[in-house]
């Protein structure tokens, strides 16, 4: 097989220039995968916290006593199940001292001065007077 003068160097750097294409495009595919499956997972979780937070809460058994047609009167209805939840348990404080936080400030600590009148909004300044010639 002949090549011909230089060999078969530009077959060679468009195979090369070819594979480079071909790699920055799977890139280009793999991140916008990455990108999709990110953000449907953030939406997701976003979309179960909506829920959990704009949920209508069940709203308790009727107070009304339940007829009885049989006897003539009624019997109080029994005590409904609560299917709510009860709310967790606040978590406990950490172990070892508190820490102790000045009740008064001290002498370092800049306190405002409470003010008697009504404050005023400032004036902007007065351009110079232009000059003259």
């Amino acid at each position: 097989m002949e090549f011909g003068h230089g060999g078969n160097y530009p077959g060679v750097v468009w195979l090369l220039l070819n594979g480079l294409v071909a790699f920055f495009i799977f890139l280009v595919i793999v991140g916008l995968i990455f990108l999709l499956v990110r953000f449907l997972l953030t939406a997701t979780t976003a979309a179960k916290i909506y829920i959990a937070k704009n949920t209508p809460r069940p709203t308790p058994a009727s107070t009304h006593p339940a007829h009885d047609t049989a006897s003539g009167g009624y019997t109080p209805a029994p005590p409904a199940e609560s299917s709510v939840a009860s709310p967790p348990a606040p978590p406990a404080p950490p172990e070892g001292p508190a820490p102790t936080t000045p009740s008064t400030p001290s002498p370092t600590t800049p306190v405002a001065k409470a003010s008697s009148k009504p404050r005023t909004p400032k004036t902007p300044p007065t351009p110079p007077a232009s000059p003259t010639v």
